[in-house]
């Protein structure tokens, strides 16, 4: 894999800035993806790019071009949230795939939240969740095997 994060880290760091001054909250349930978004933007910004780069693999091929256009335009309206939710939501799913658990608290917590019954999410982040849980897991083993790198990984 191609080095991704190292090179946008600094971008993304300036992005949690903007992000923190100008995201909106309406209610406490906003407030807390935000707040949530806030702690994941930190800790690609100053986490262990390698790590990002193998744990994410598929989903930087596959999303990186949405990801990079919320960052690159500094843009924090609900679209950008979803986006973003989208993207470490996957991130997140990759990470317990790949490396057989997500390591960072506010990442897990996320996932946790969003794969859990309850919540109604508008139908494009609700199309989103269903493929990273119910997809993903097949797409990345099929990778891991094209690859040479397949590991079983017990949950």
């Amino acid at each position: 894999m191609e080095a991704y994060f190292e090179e946008i880290q600094d971008d993304i760091l300036h992005y949690k800035e903007r992000f923190e001054l100008r995201y909106i909250t309406i209610d406490k349930t906003n407030e807390m993806f935000r707040n949530l978004s806030l702690e994941i933007l930190d800790y690609l910004a100053r986490g262990d790019a390698e790590l990002f780069d193998r744990a994410f693999e598929y989903n930087i091929k596959t999303m990186h071009e949405e990801f990079e256009s919320v960052i690159a335009r500094g843009v924090t309206d609900e679209k950008a949230q979803g986006t973003l939710l989208m993207f470490f939501l996957r991130c997140a799913e990759e990470m317990l795939i790949r490396e057989g658990e997500i390591e960072n608290a506010s990442l897990n917590r996320l996932h946790s939240i969003m794969t859990a019954k309850g919540y109604i999410y508008p139908d494009y982040i609700s199309t989103q969740k269903h493929f990273a849980i119910d997809k993903l897991p097949d797409i990345i083993k099929r990778m891991q095997i094209l690859d040479g790198s397949y590991k079983p990984v017990t949950l």
